[in-house]
């Protein structure tokens, strides 16, 4: 027997309870994410994914897919309001740094997904 069952889900109170850290971790200034928030959110992909009643994973991928895009979008806008090499390249570093280790905890919450 599985700990974790299907069951209906409301999609717009995961993503919403899920949106906030998951945006934080993008952007390199991560909430303070503790063990029962991170099974929160794990939980919360696998009721979404398990849904037998609603296409929800599908809705799932687009709105982190959006999440991400708009994040990077707002890096460019930024990165294009820099005046100086300098400081352009110190913040696409930083920013770049941010967003592929916030993108590797994320990867994680999805990695049973891949199998």
């Amino acid at each position: 027997m599985s700990l974790l069952k299907t069951s209906t889900v409301n999609f717009e109170n995961v993503w919403q309870k899920m949106q906030p850290p998951l945006t934080s971790l993008v952007s390199g200034t991560p909430q303070t994410l503790t063990n029962e928030k991170w099974l929160e959110m794990y939980s919360g992909i696998y009721k979404i994914c398990t849904n037998p009643g609603a296409p929800q994973a599908e809705m799932l991928f687009f709105r982190l897919r959006g999440l991400l895009v708009n994040h990077v979008e707002a890096i460019l806008k930024e990165l294009n309001e820099i005046d100086g090499e300098p400081e352009f390249l110190k913040h696409y570093c930083s920013s770049f740094e941010a967003f592929a280790t916030g993108t590797s905890y994320i990867s994680e919450l999805f990695r049973y997904l891949v199998g």
